[in-house]
């Protein structure tokens, strides 16, 4: 048996795992160059998009600023697996003036504008809270309604309740206190 042919096919193959080897080797680095790349520069944009400067002029109460959170629900009875839509409003109460930011001390409580008097649909501000717990899941997406979305994944009756944080004032609990939906099995 003549063993030229059988190193000469040992060499190509060695040859070609080689060239296998090395061309997976610089896809790989190509490949985590990118990544890299397109990480740093997805960190300068978010970095030069953060760096709004703080304005000259801002908005400060002038009085306690009073805040109502009004919450309702598109059904109060449903299927399990069901999407209802939640809905807030809200209304703010109190004056403000403005001033100029340096002369505020470090801590202090300011708007770049005062707030809407009304603001219709904020559902999407409030803090949801769903009783029994376990239960609820919430669609966190961004809509463009600002409404949010809430699925059950069992029957029951549960309550919902809503809060919302408010700039220059304590945290506002919504009205009705509870919303009482009930769940039903397919």
């Amino acid at each position: 048996m003549n063993a030229a042919p059988l190193s000469f096919c040992v060499e190509l193959f060695a040859a070609k795992a080689r060239s296998l080897f090395v061309r997976t080797i610089y896809r790989w680095a190509t490949l985590m160059l990118m990544r890299y790349f397109s990480f740093a520069i997805s960190v300068v944009i978010v970095g030069l998009a953060s760096c709004e400067p703080k304005p000259s002029l801002v908005y400060i109460p002038v009085e306690p600023i009073h805040v109502t959170v009004e919450v309702s629900v598109s059904a109060t009875e449903a299927m399990v697996g069901d999407r209802l839509s939640l809905h807030a409003n809200s209304r703010y109460q109190g004056g403000w003036k403005q001033v100029k930011r340096k002369s505020l001390p470090q801590d202090s409580c300011w708007l770049r504008h005062p707030p809407p008097e009304k603001e219709k649909e904020v559902a999407d501000t409030i803090h949801w809270k769903v009783r029994p717990e376990g239960y609820a899941k919430f669609n966190l997406n961004p809509m463009t309604n600002r409404t949010r979305t809430v699925t059950f994944a069992a029957p029951g009756t549960y309550w919902i309740s809503g809060s919302s944080a408010v700039w220059c004032g304590p945290p506002v609990a919504g009205l009705p206190e509870m919303l009482v939906v009930e769940i039903k099995p397919r």
